[in-house]
């Protein structure tokens, strides 16, 4: 089902870790001075993207292990530090790296640990004072206190 979604998302320049590069060319003499230069941008390519991903993923599915939930409905921005209103947050997060270009966190709030409506959720480092590294919005989902919910997060 989230194959489908990441295939059919249209991605905007905010939704993407940008990597740009530069290039400086100089030309020296037998004198060594400078006597030509040339600064230019290059292109990361997808394959190296994909293999920057591959080498960190280690390092991100290791660290981030914190998935909240809360119940804002405030809108996200980068500029995020914490949820808007937090129910509750788990340790008991499952990562996986199902493929060169996806991390995943899967986890399932037991029922009675996240009542209320969820509105928003995270991926922090730690269980308070955390470093967030995702935050997302979705229409409320009213949970009970039978009710357990269960989360797979991608980040691609």
């Amino acid at each position: 089902m989230l194959d489908a979604f990441w295939r059919n998302t249209r991605r905007t320049v905010s939704d993407q870790v940008l990597w740009k590069g530069v290039c400086l060319a100089e030309r020296r003499d037998r004198h060594g001075r400078i006597t030509g230069r040339r600064i230019s941008e290059n292109v990361i390519c997808t394959a190296g993207k994909n293999k920057i991903l591959l080498y960190t993923a280690g390092s991100l599915l290791s660290t981030f292990k914190y998935m909240a939930v809360g119940s804002s409905a405030t809108s996200v921005a980068a500029s995020d530090t914490v949820l808007g209103a937090q129910l509750a947050i788990s340790s008991a997060i499952t990562p996986s790296n199902p493929s060169a270009t996806i991390l995943q966190f899967v986890n399932t709030f037991a029922a009675g640990v996240a009542t209320g409506n969820h509105q928003e959720l995270g991926l922090f480092d730690a269980s308070s004072a955390g470093t967030i590294i995702s935050h997302l919005n979705q229409s409320a989902l009213n949970i009970g206190a039978a009710d357990s919910c269960a989360y797979t997060y991608q980040l691609s």
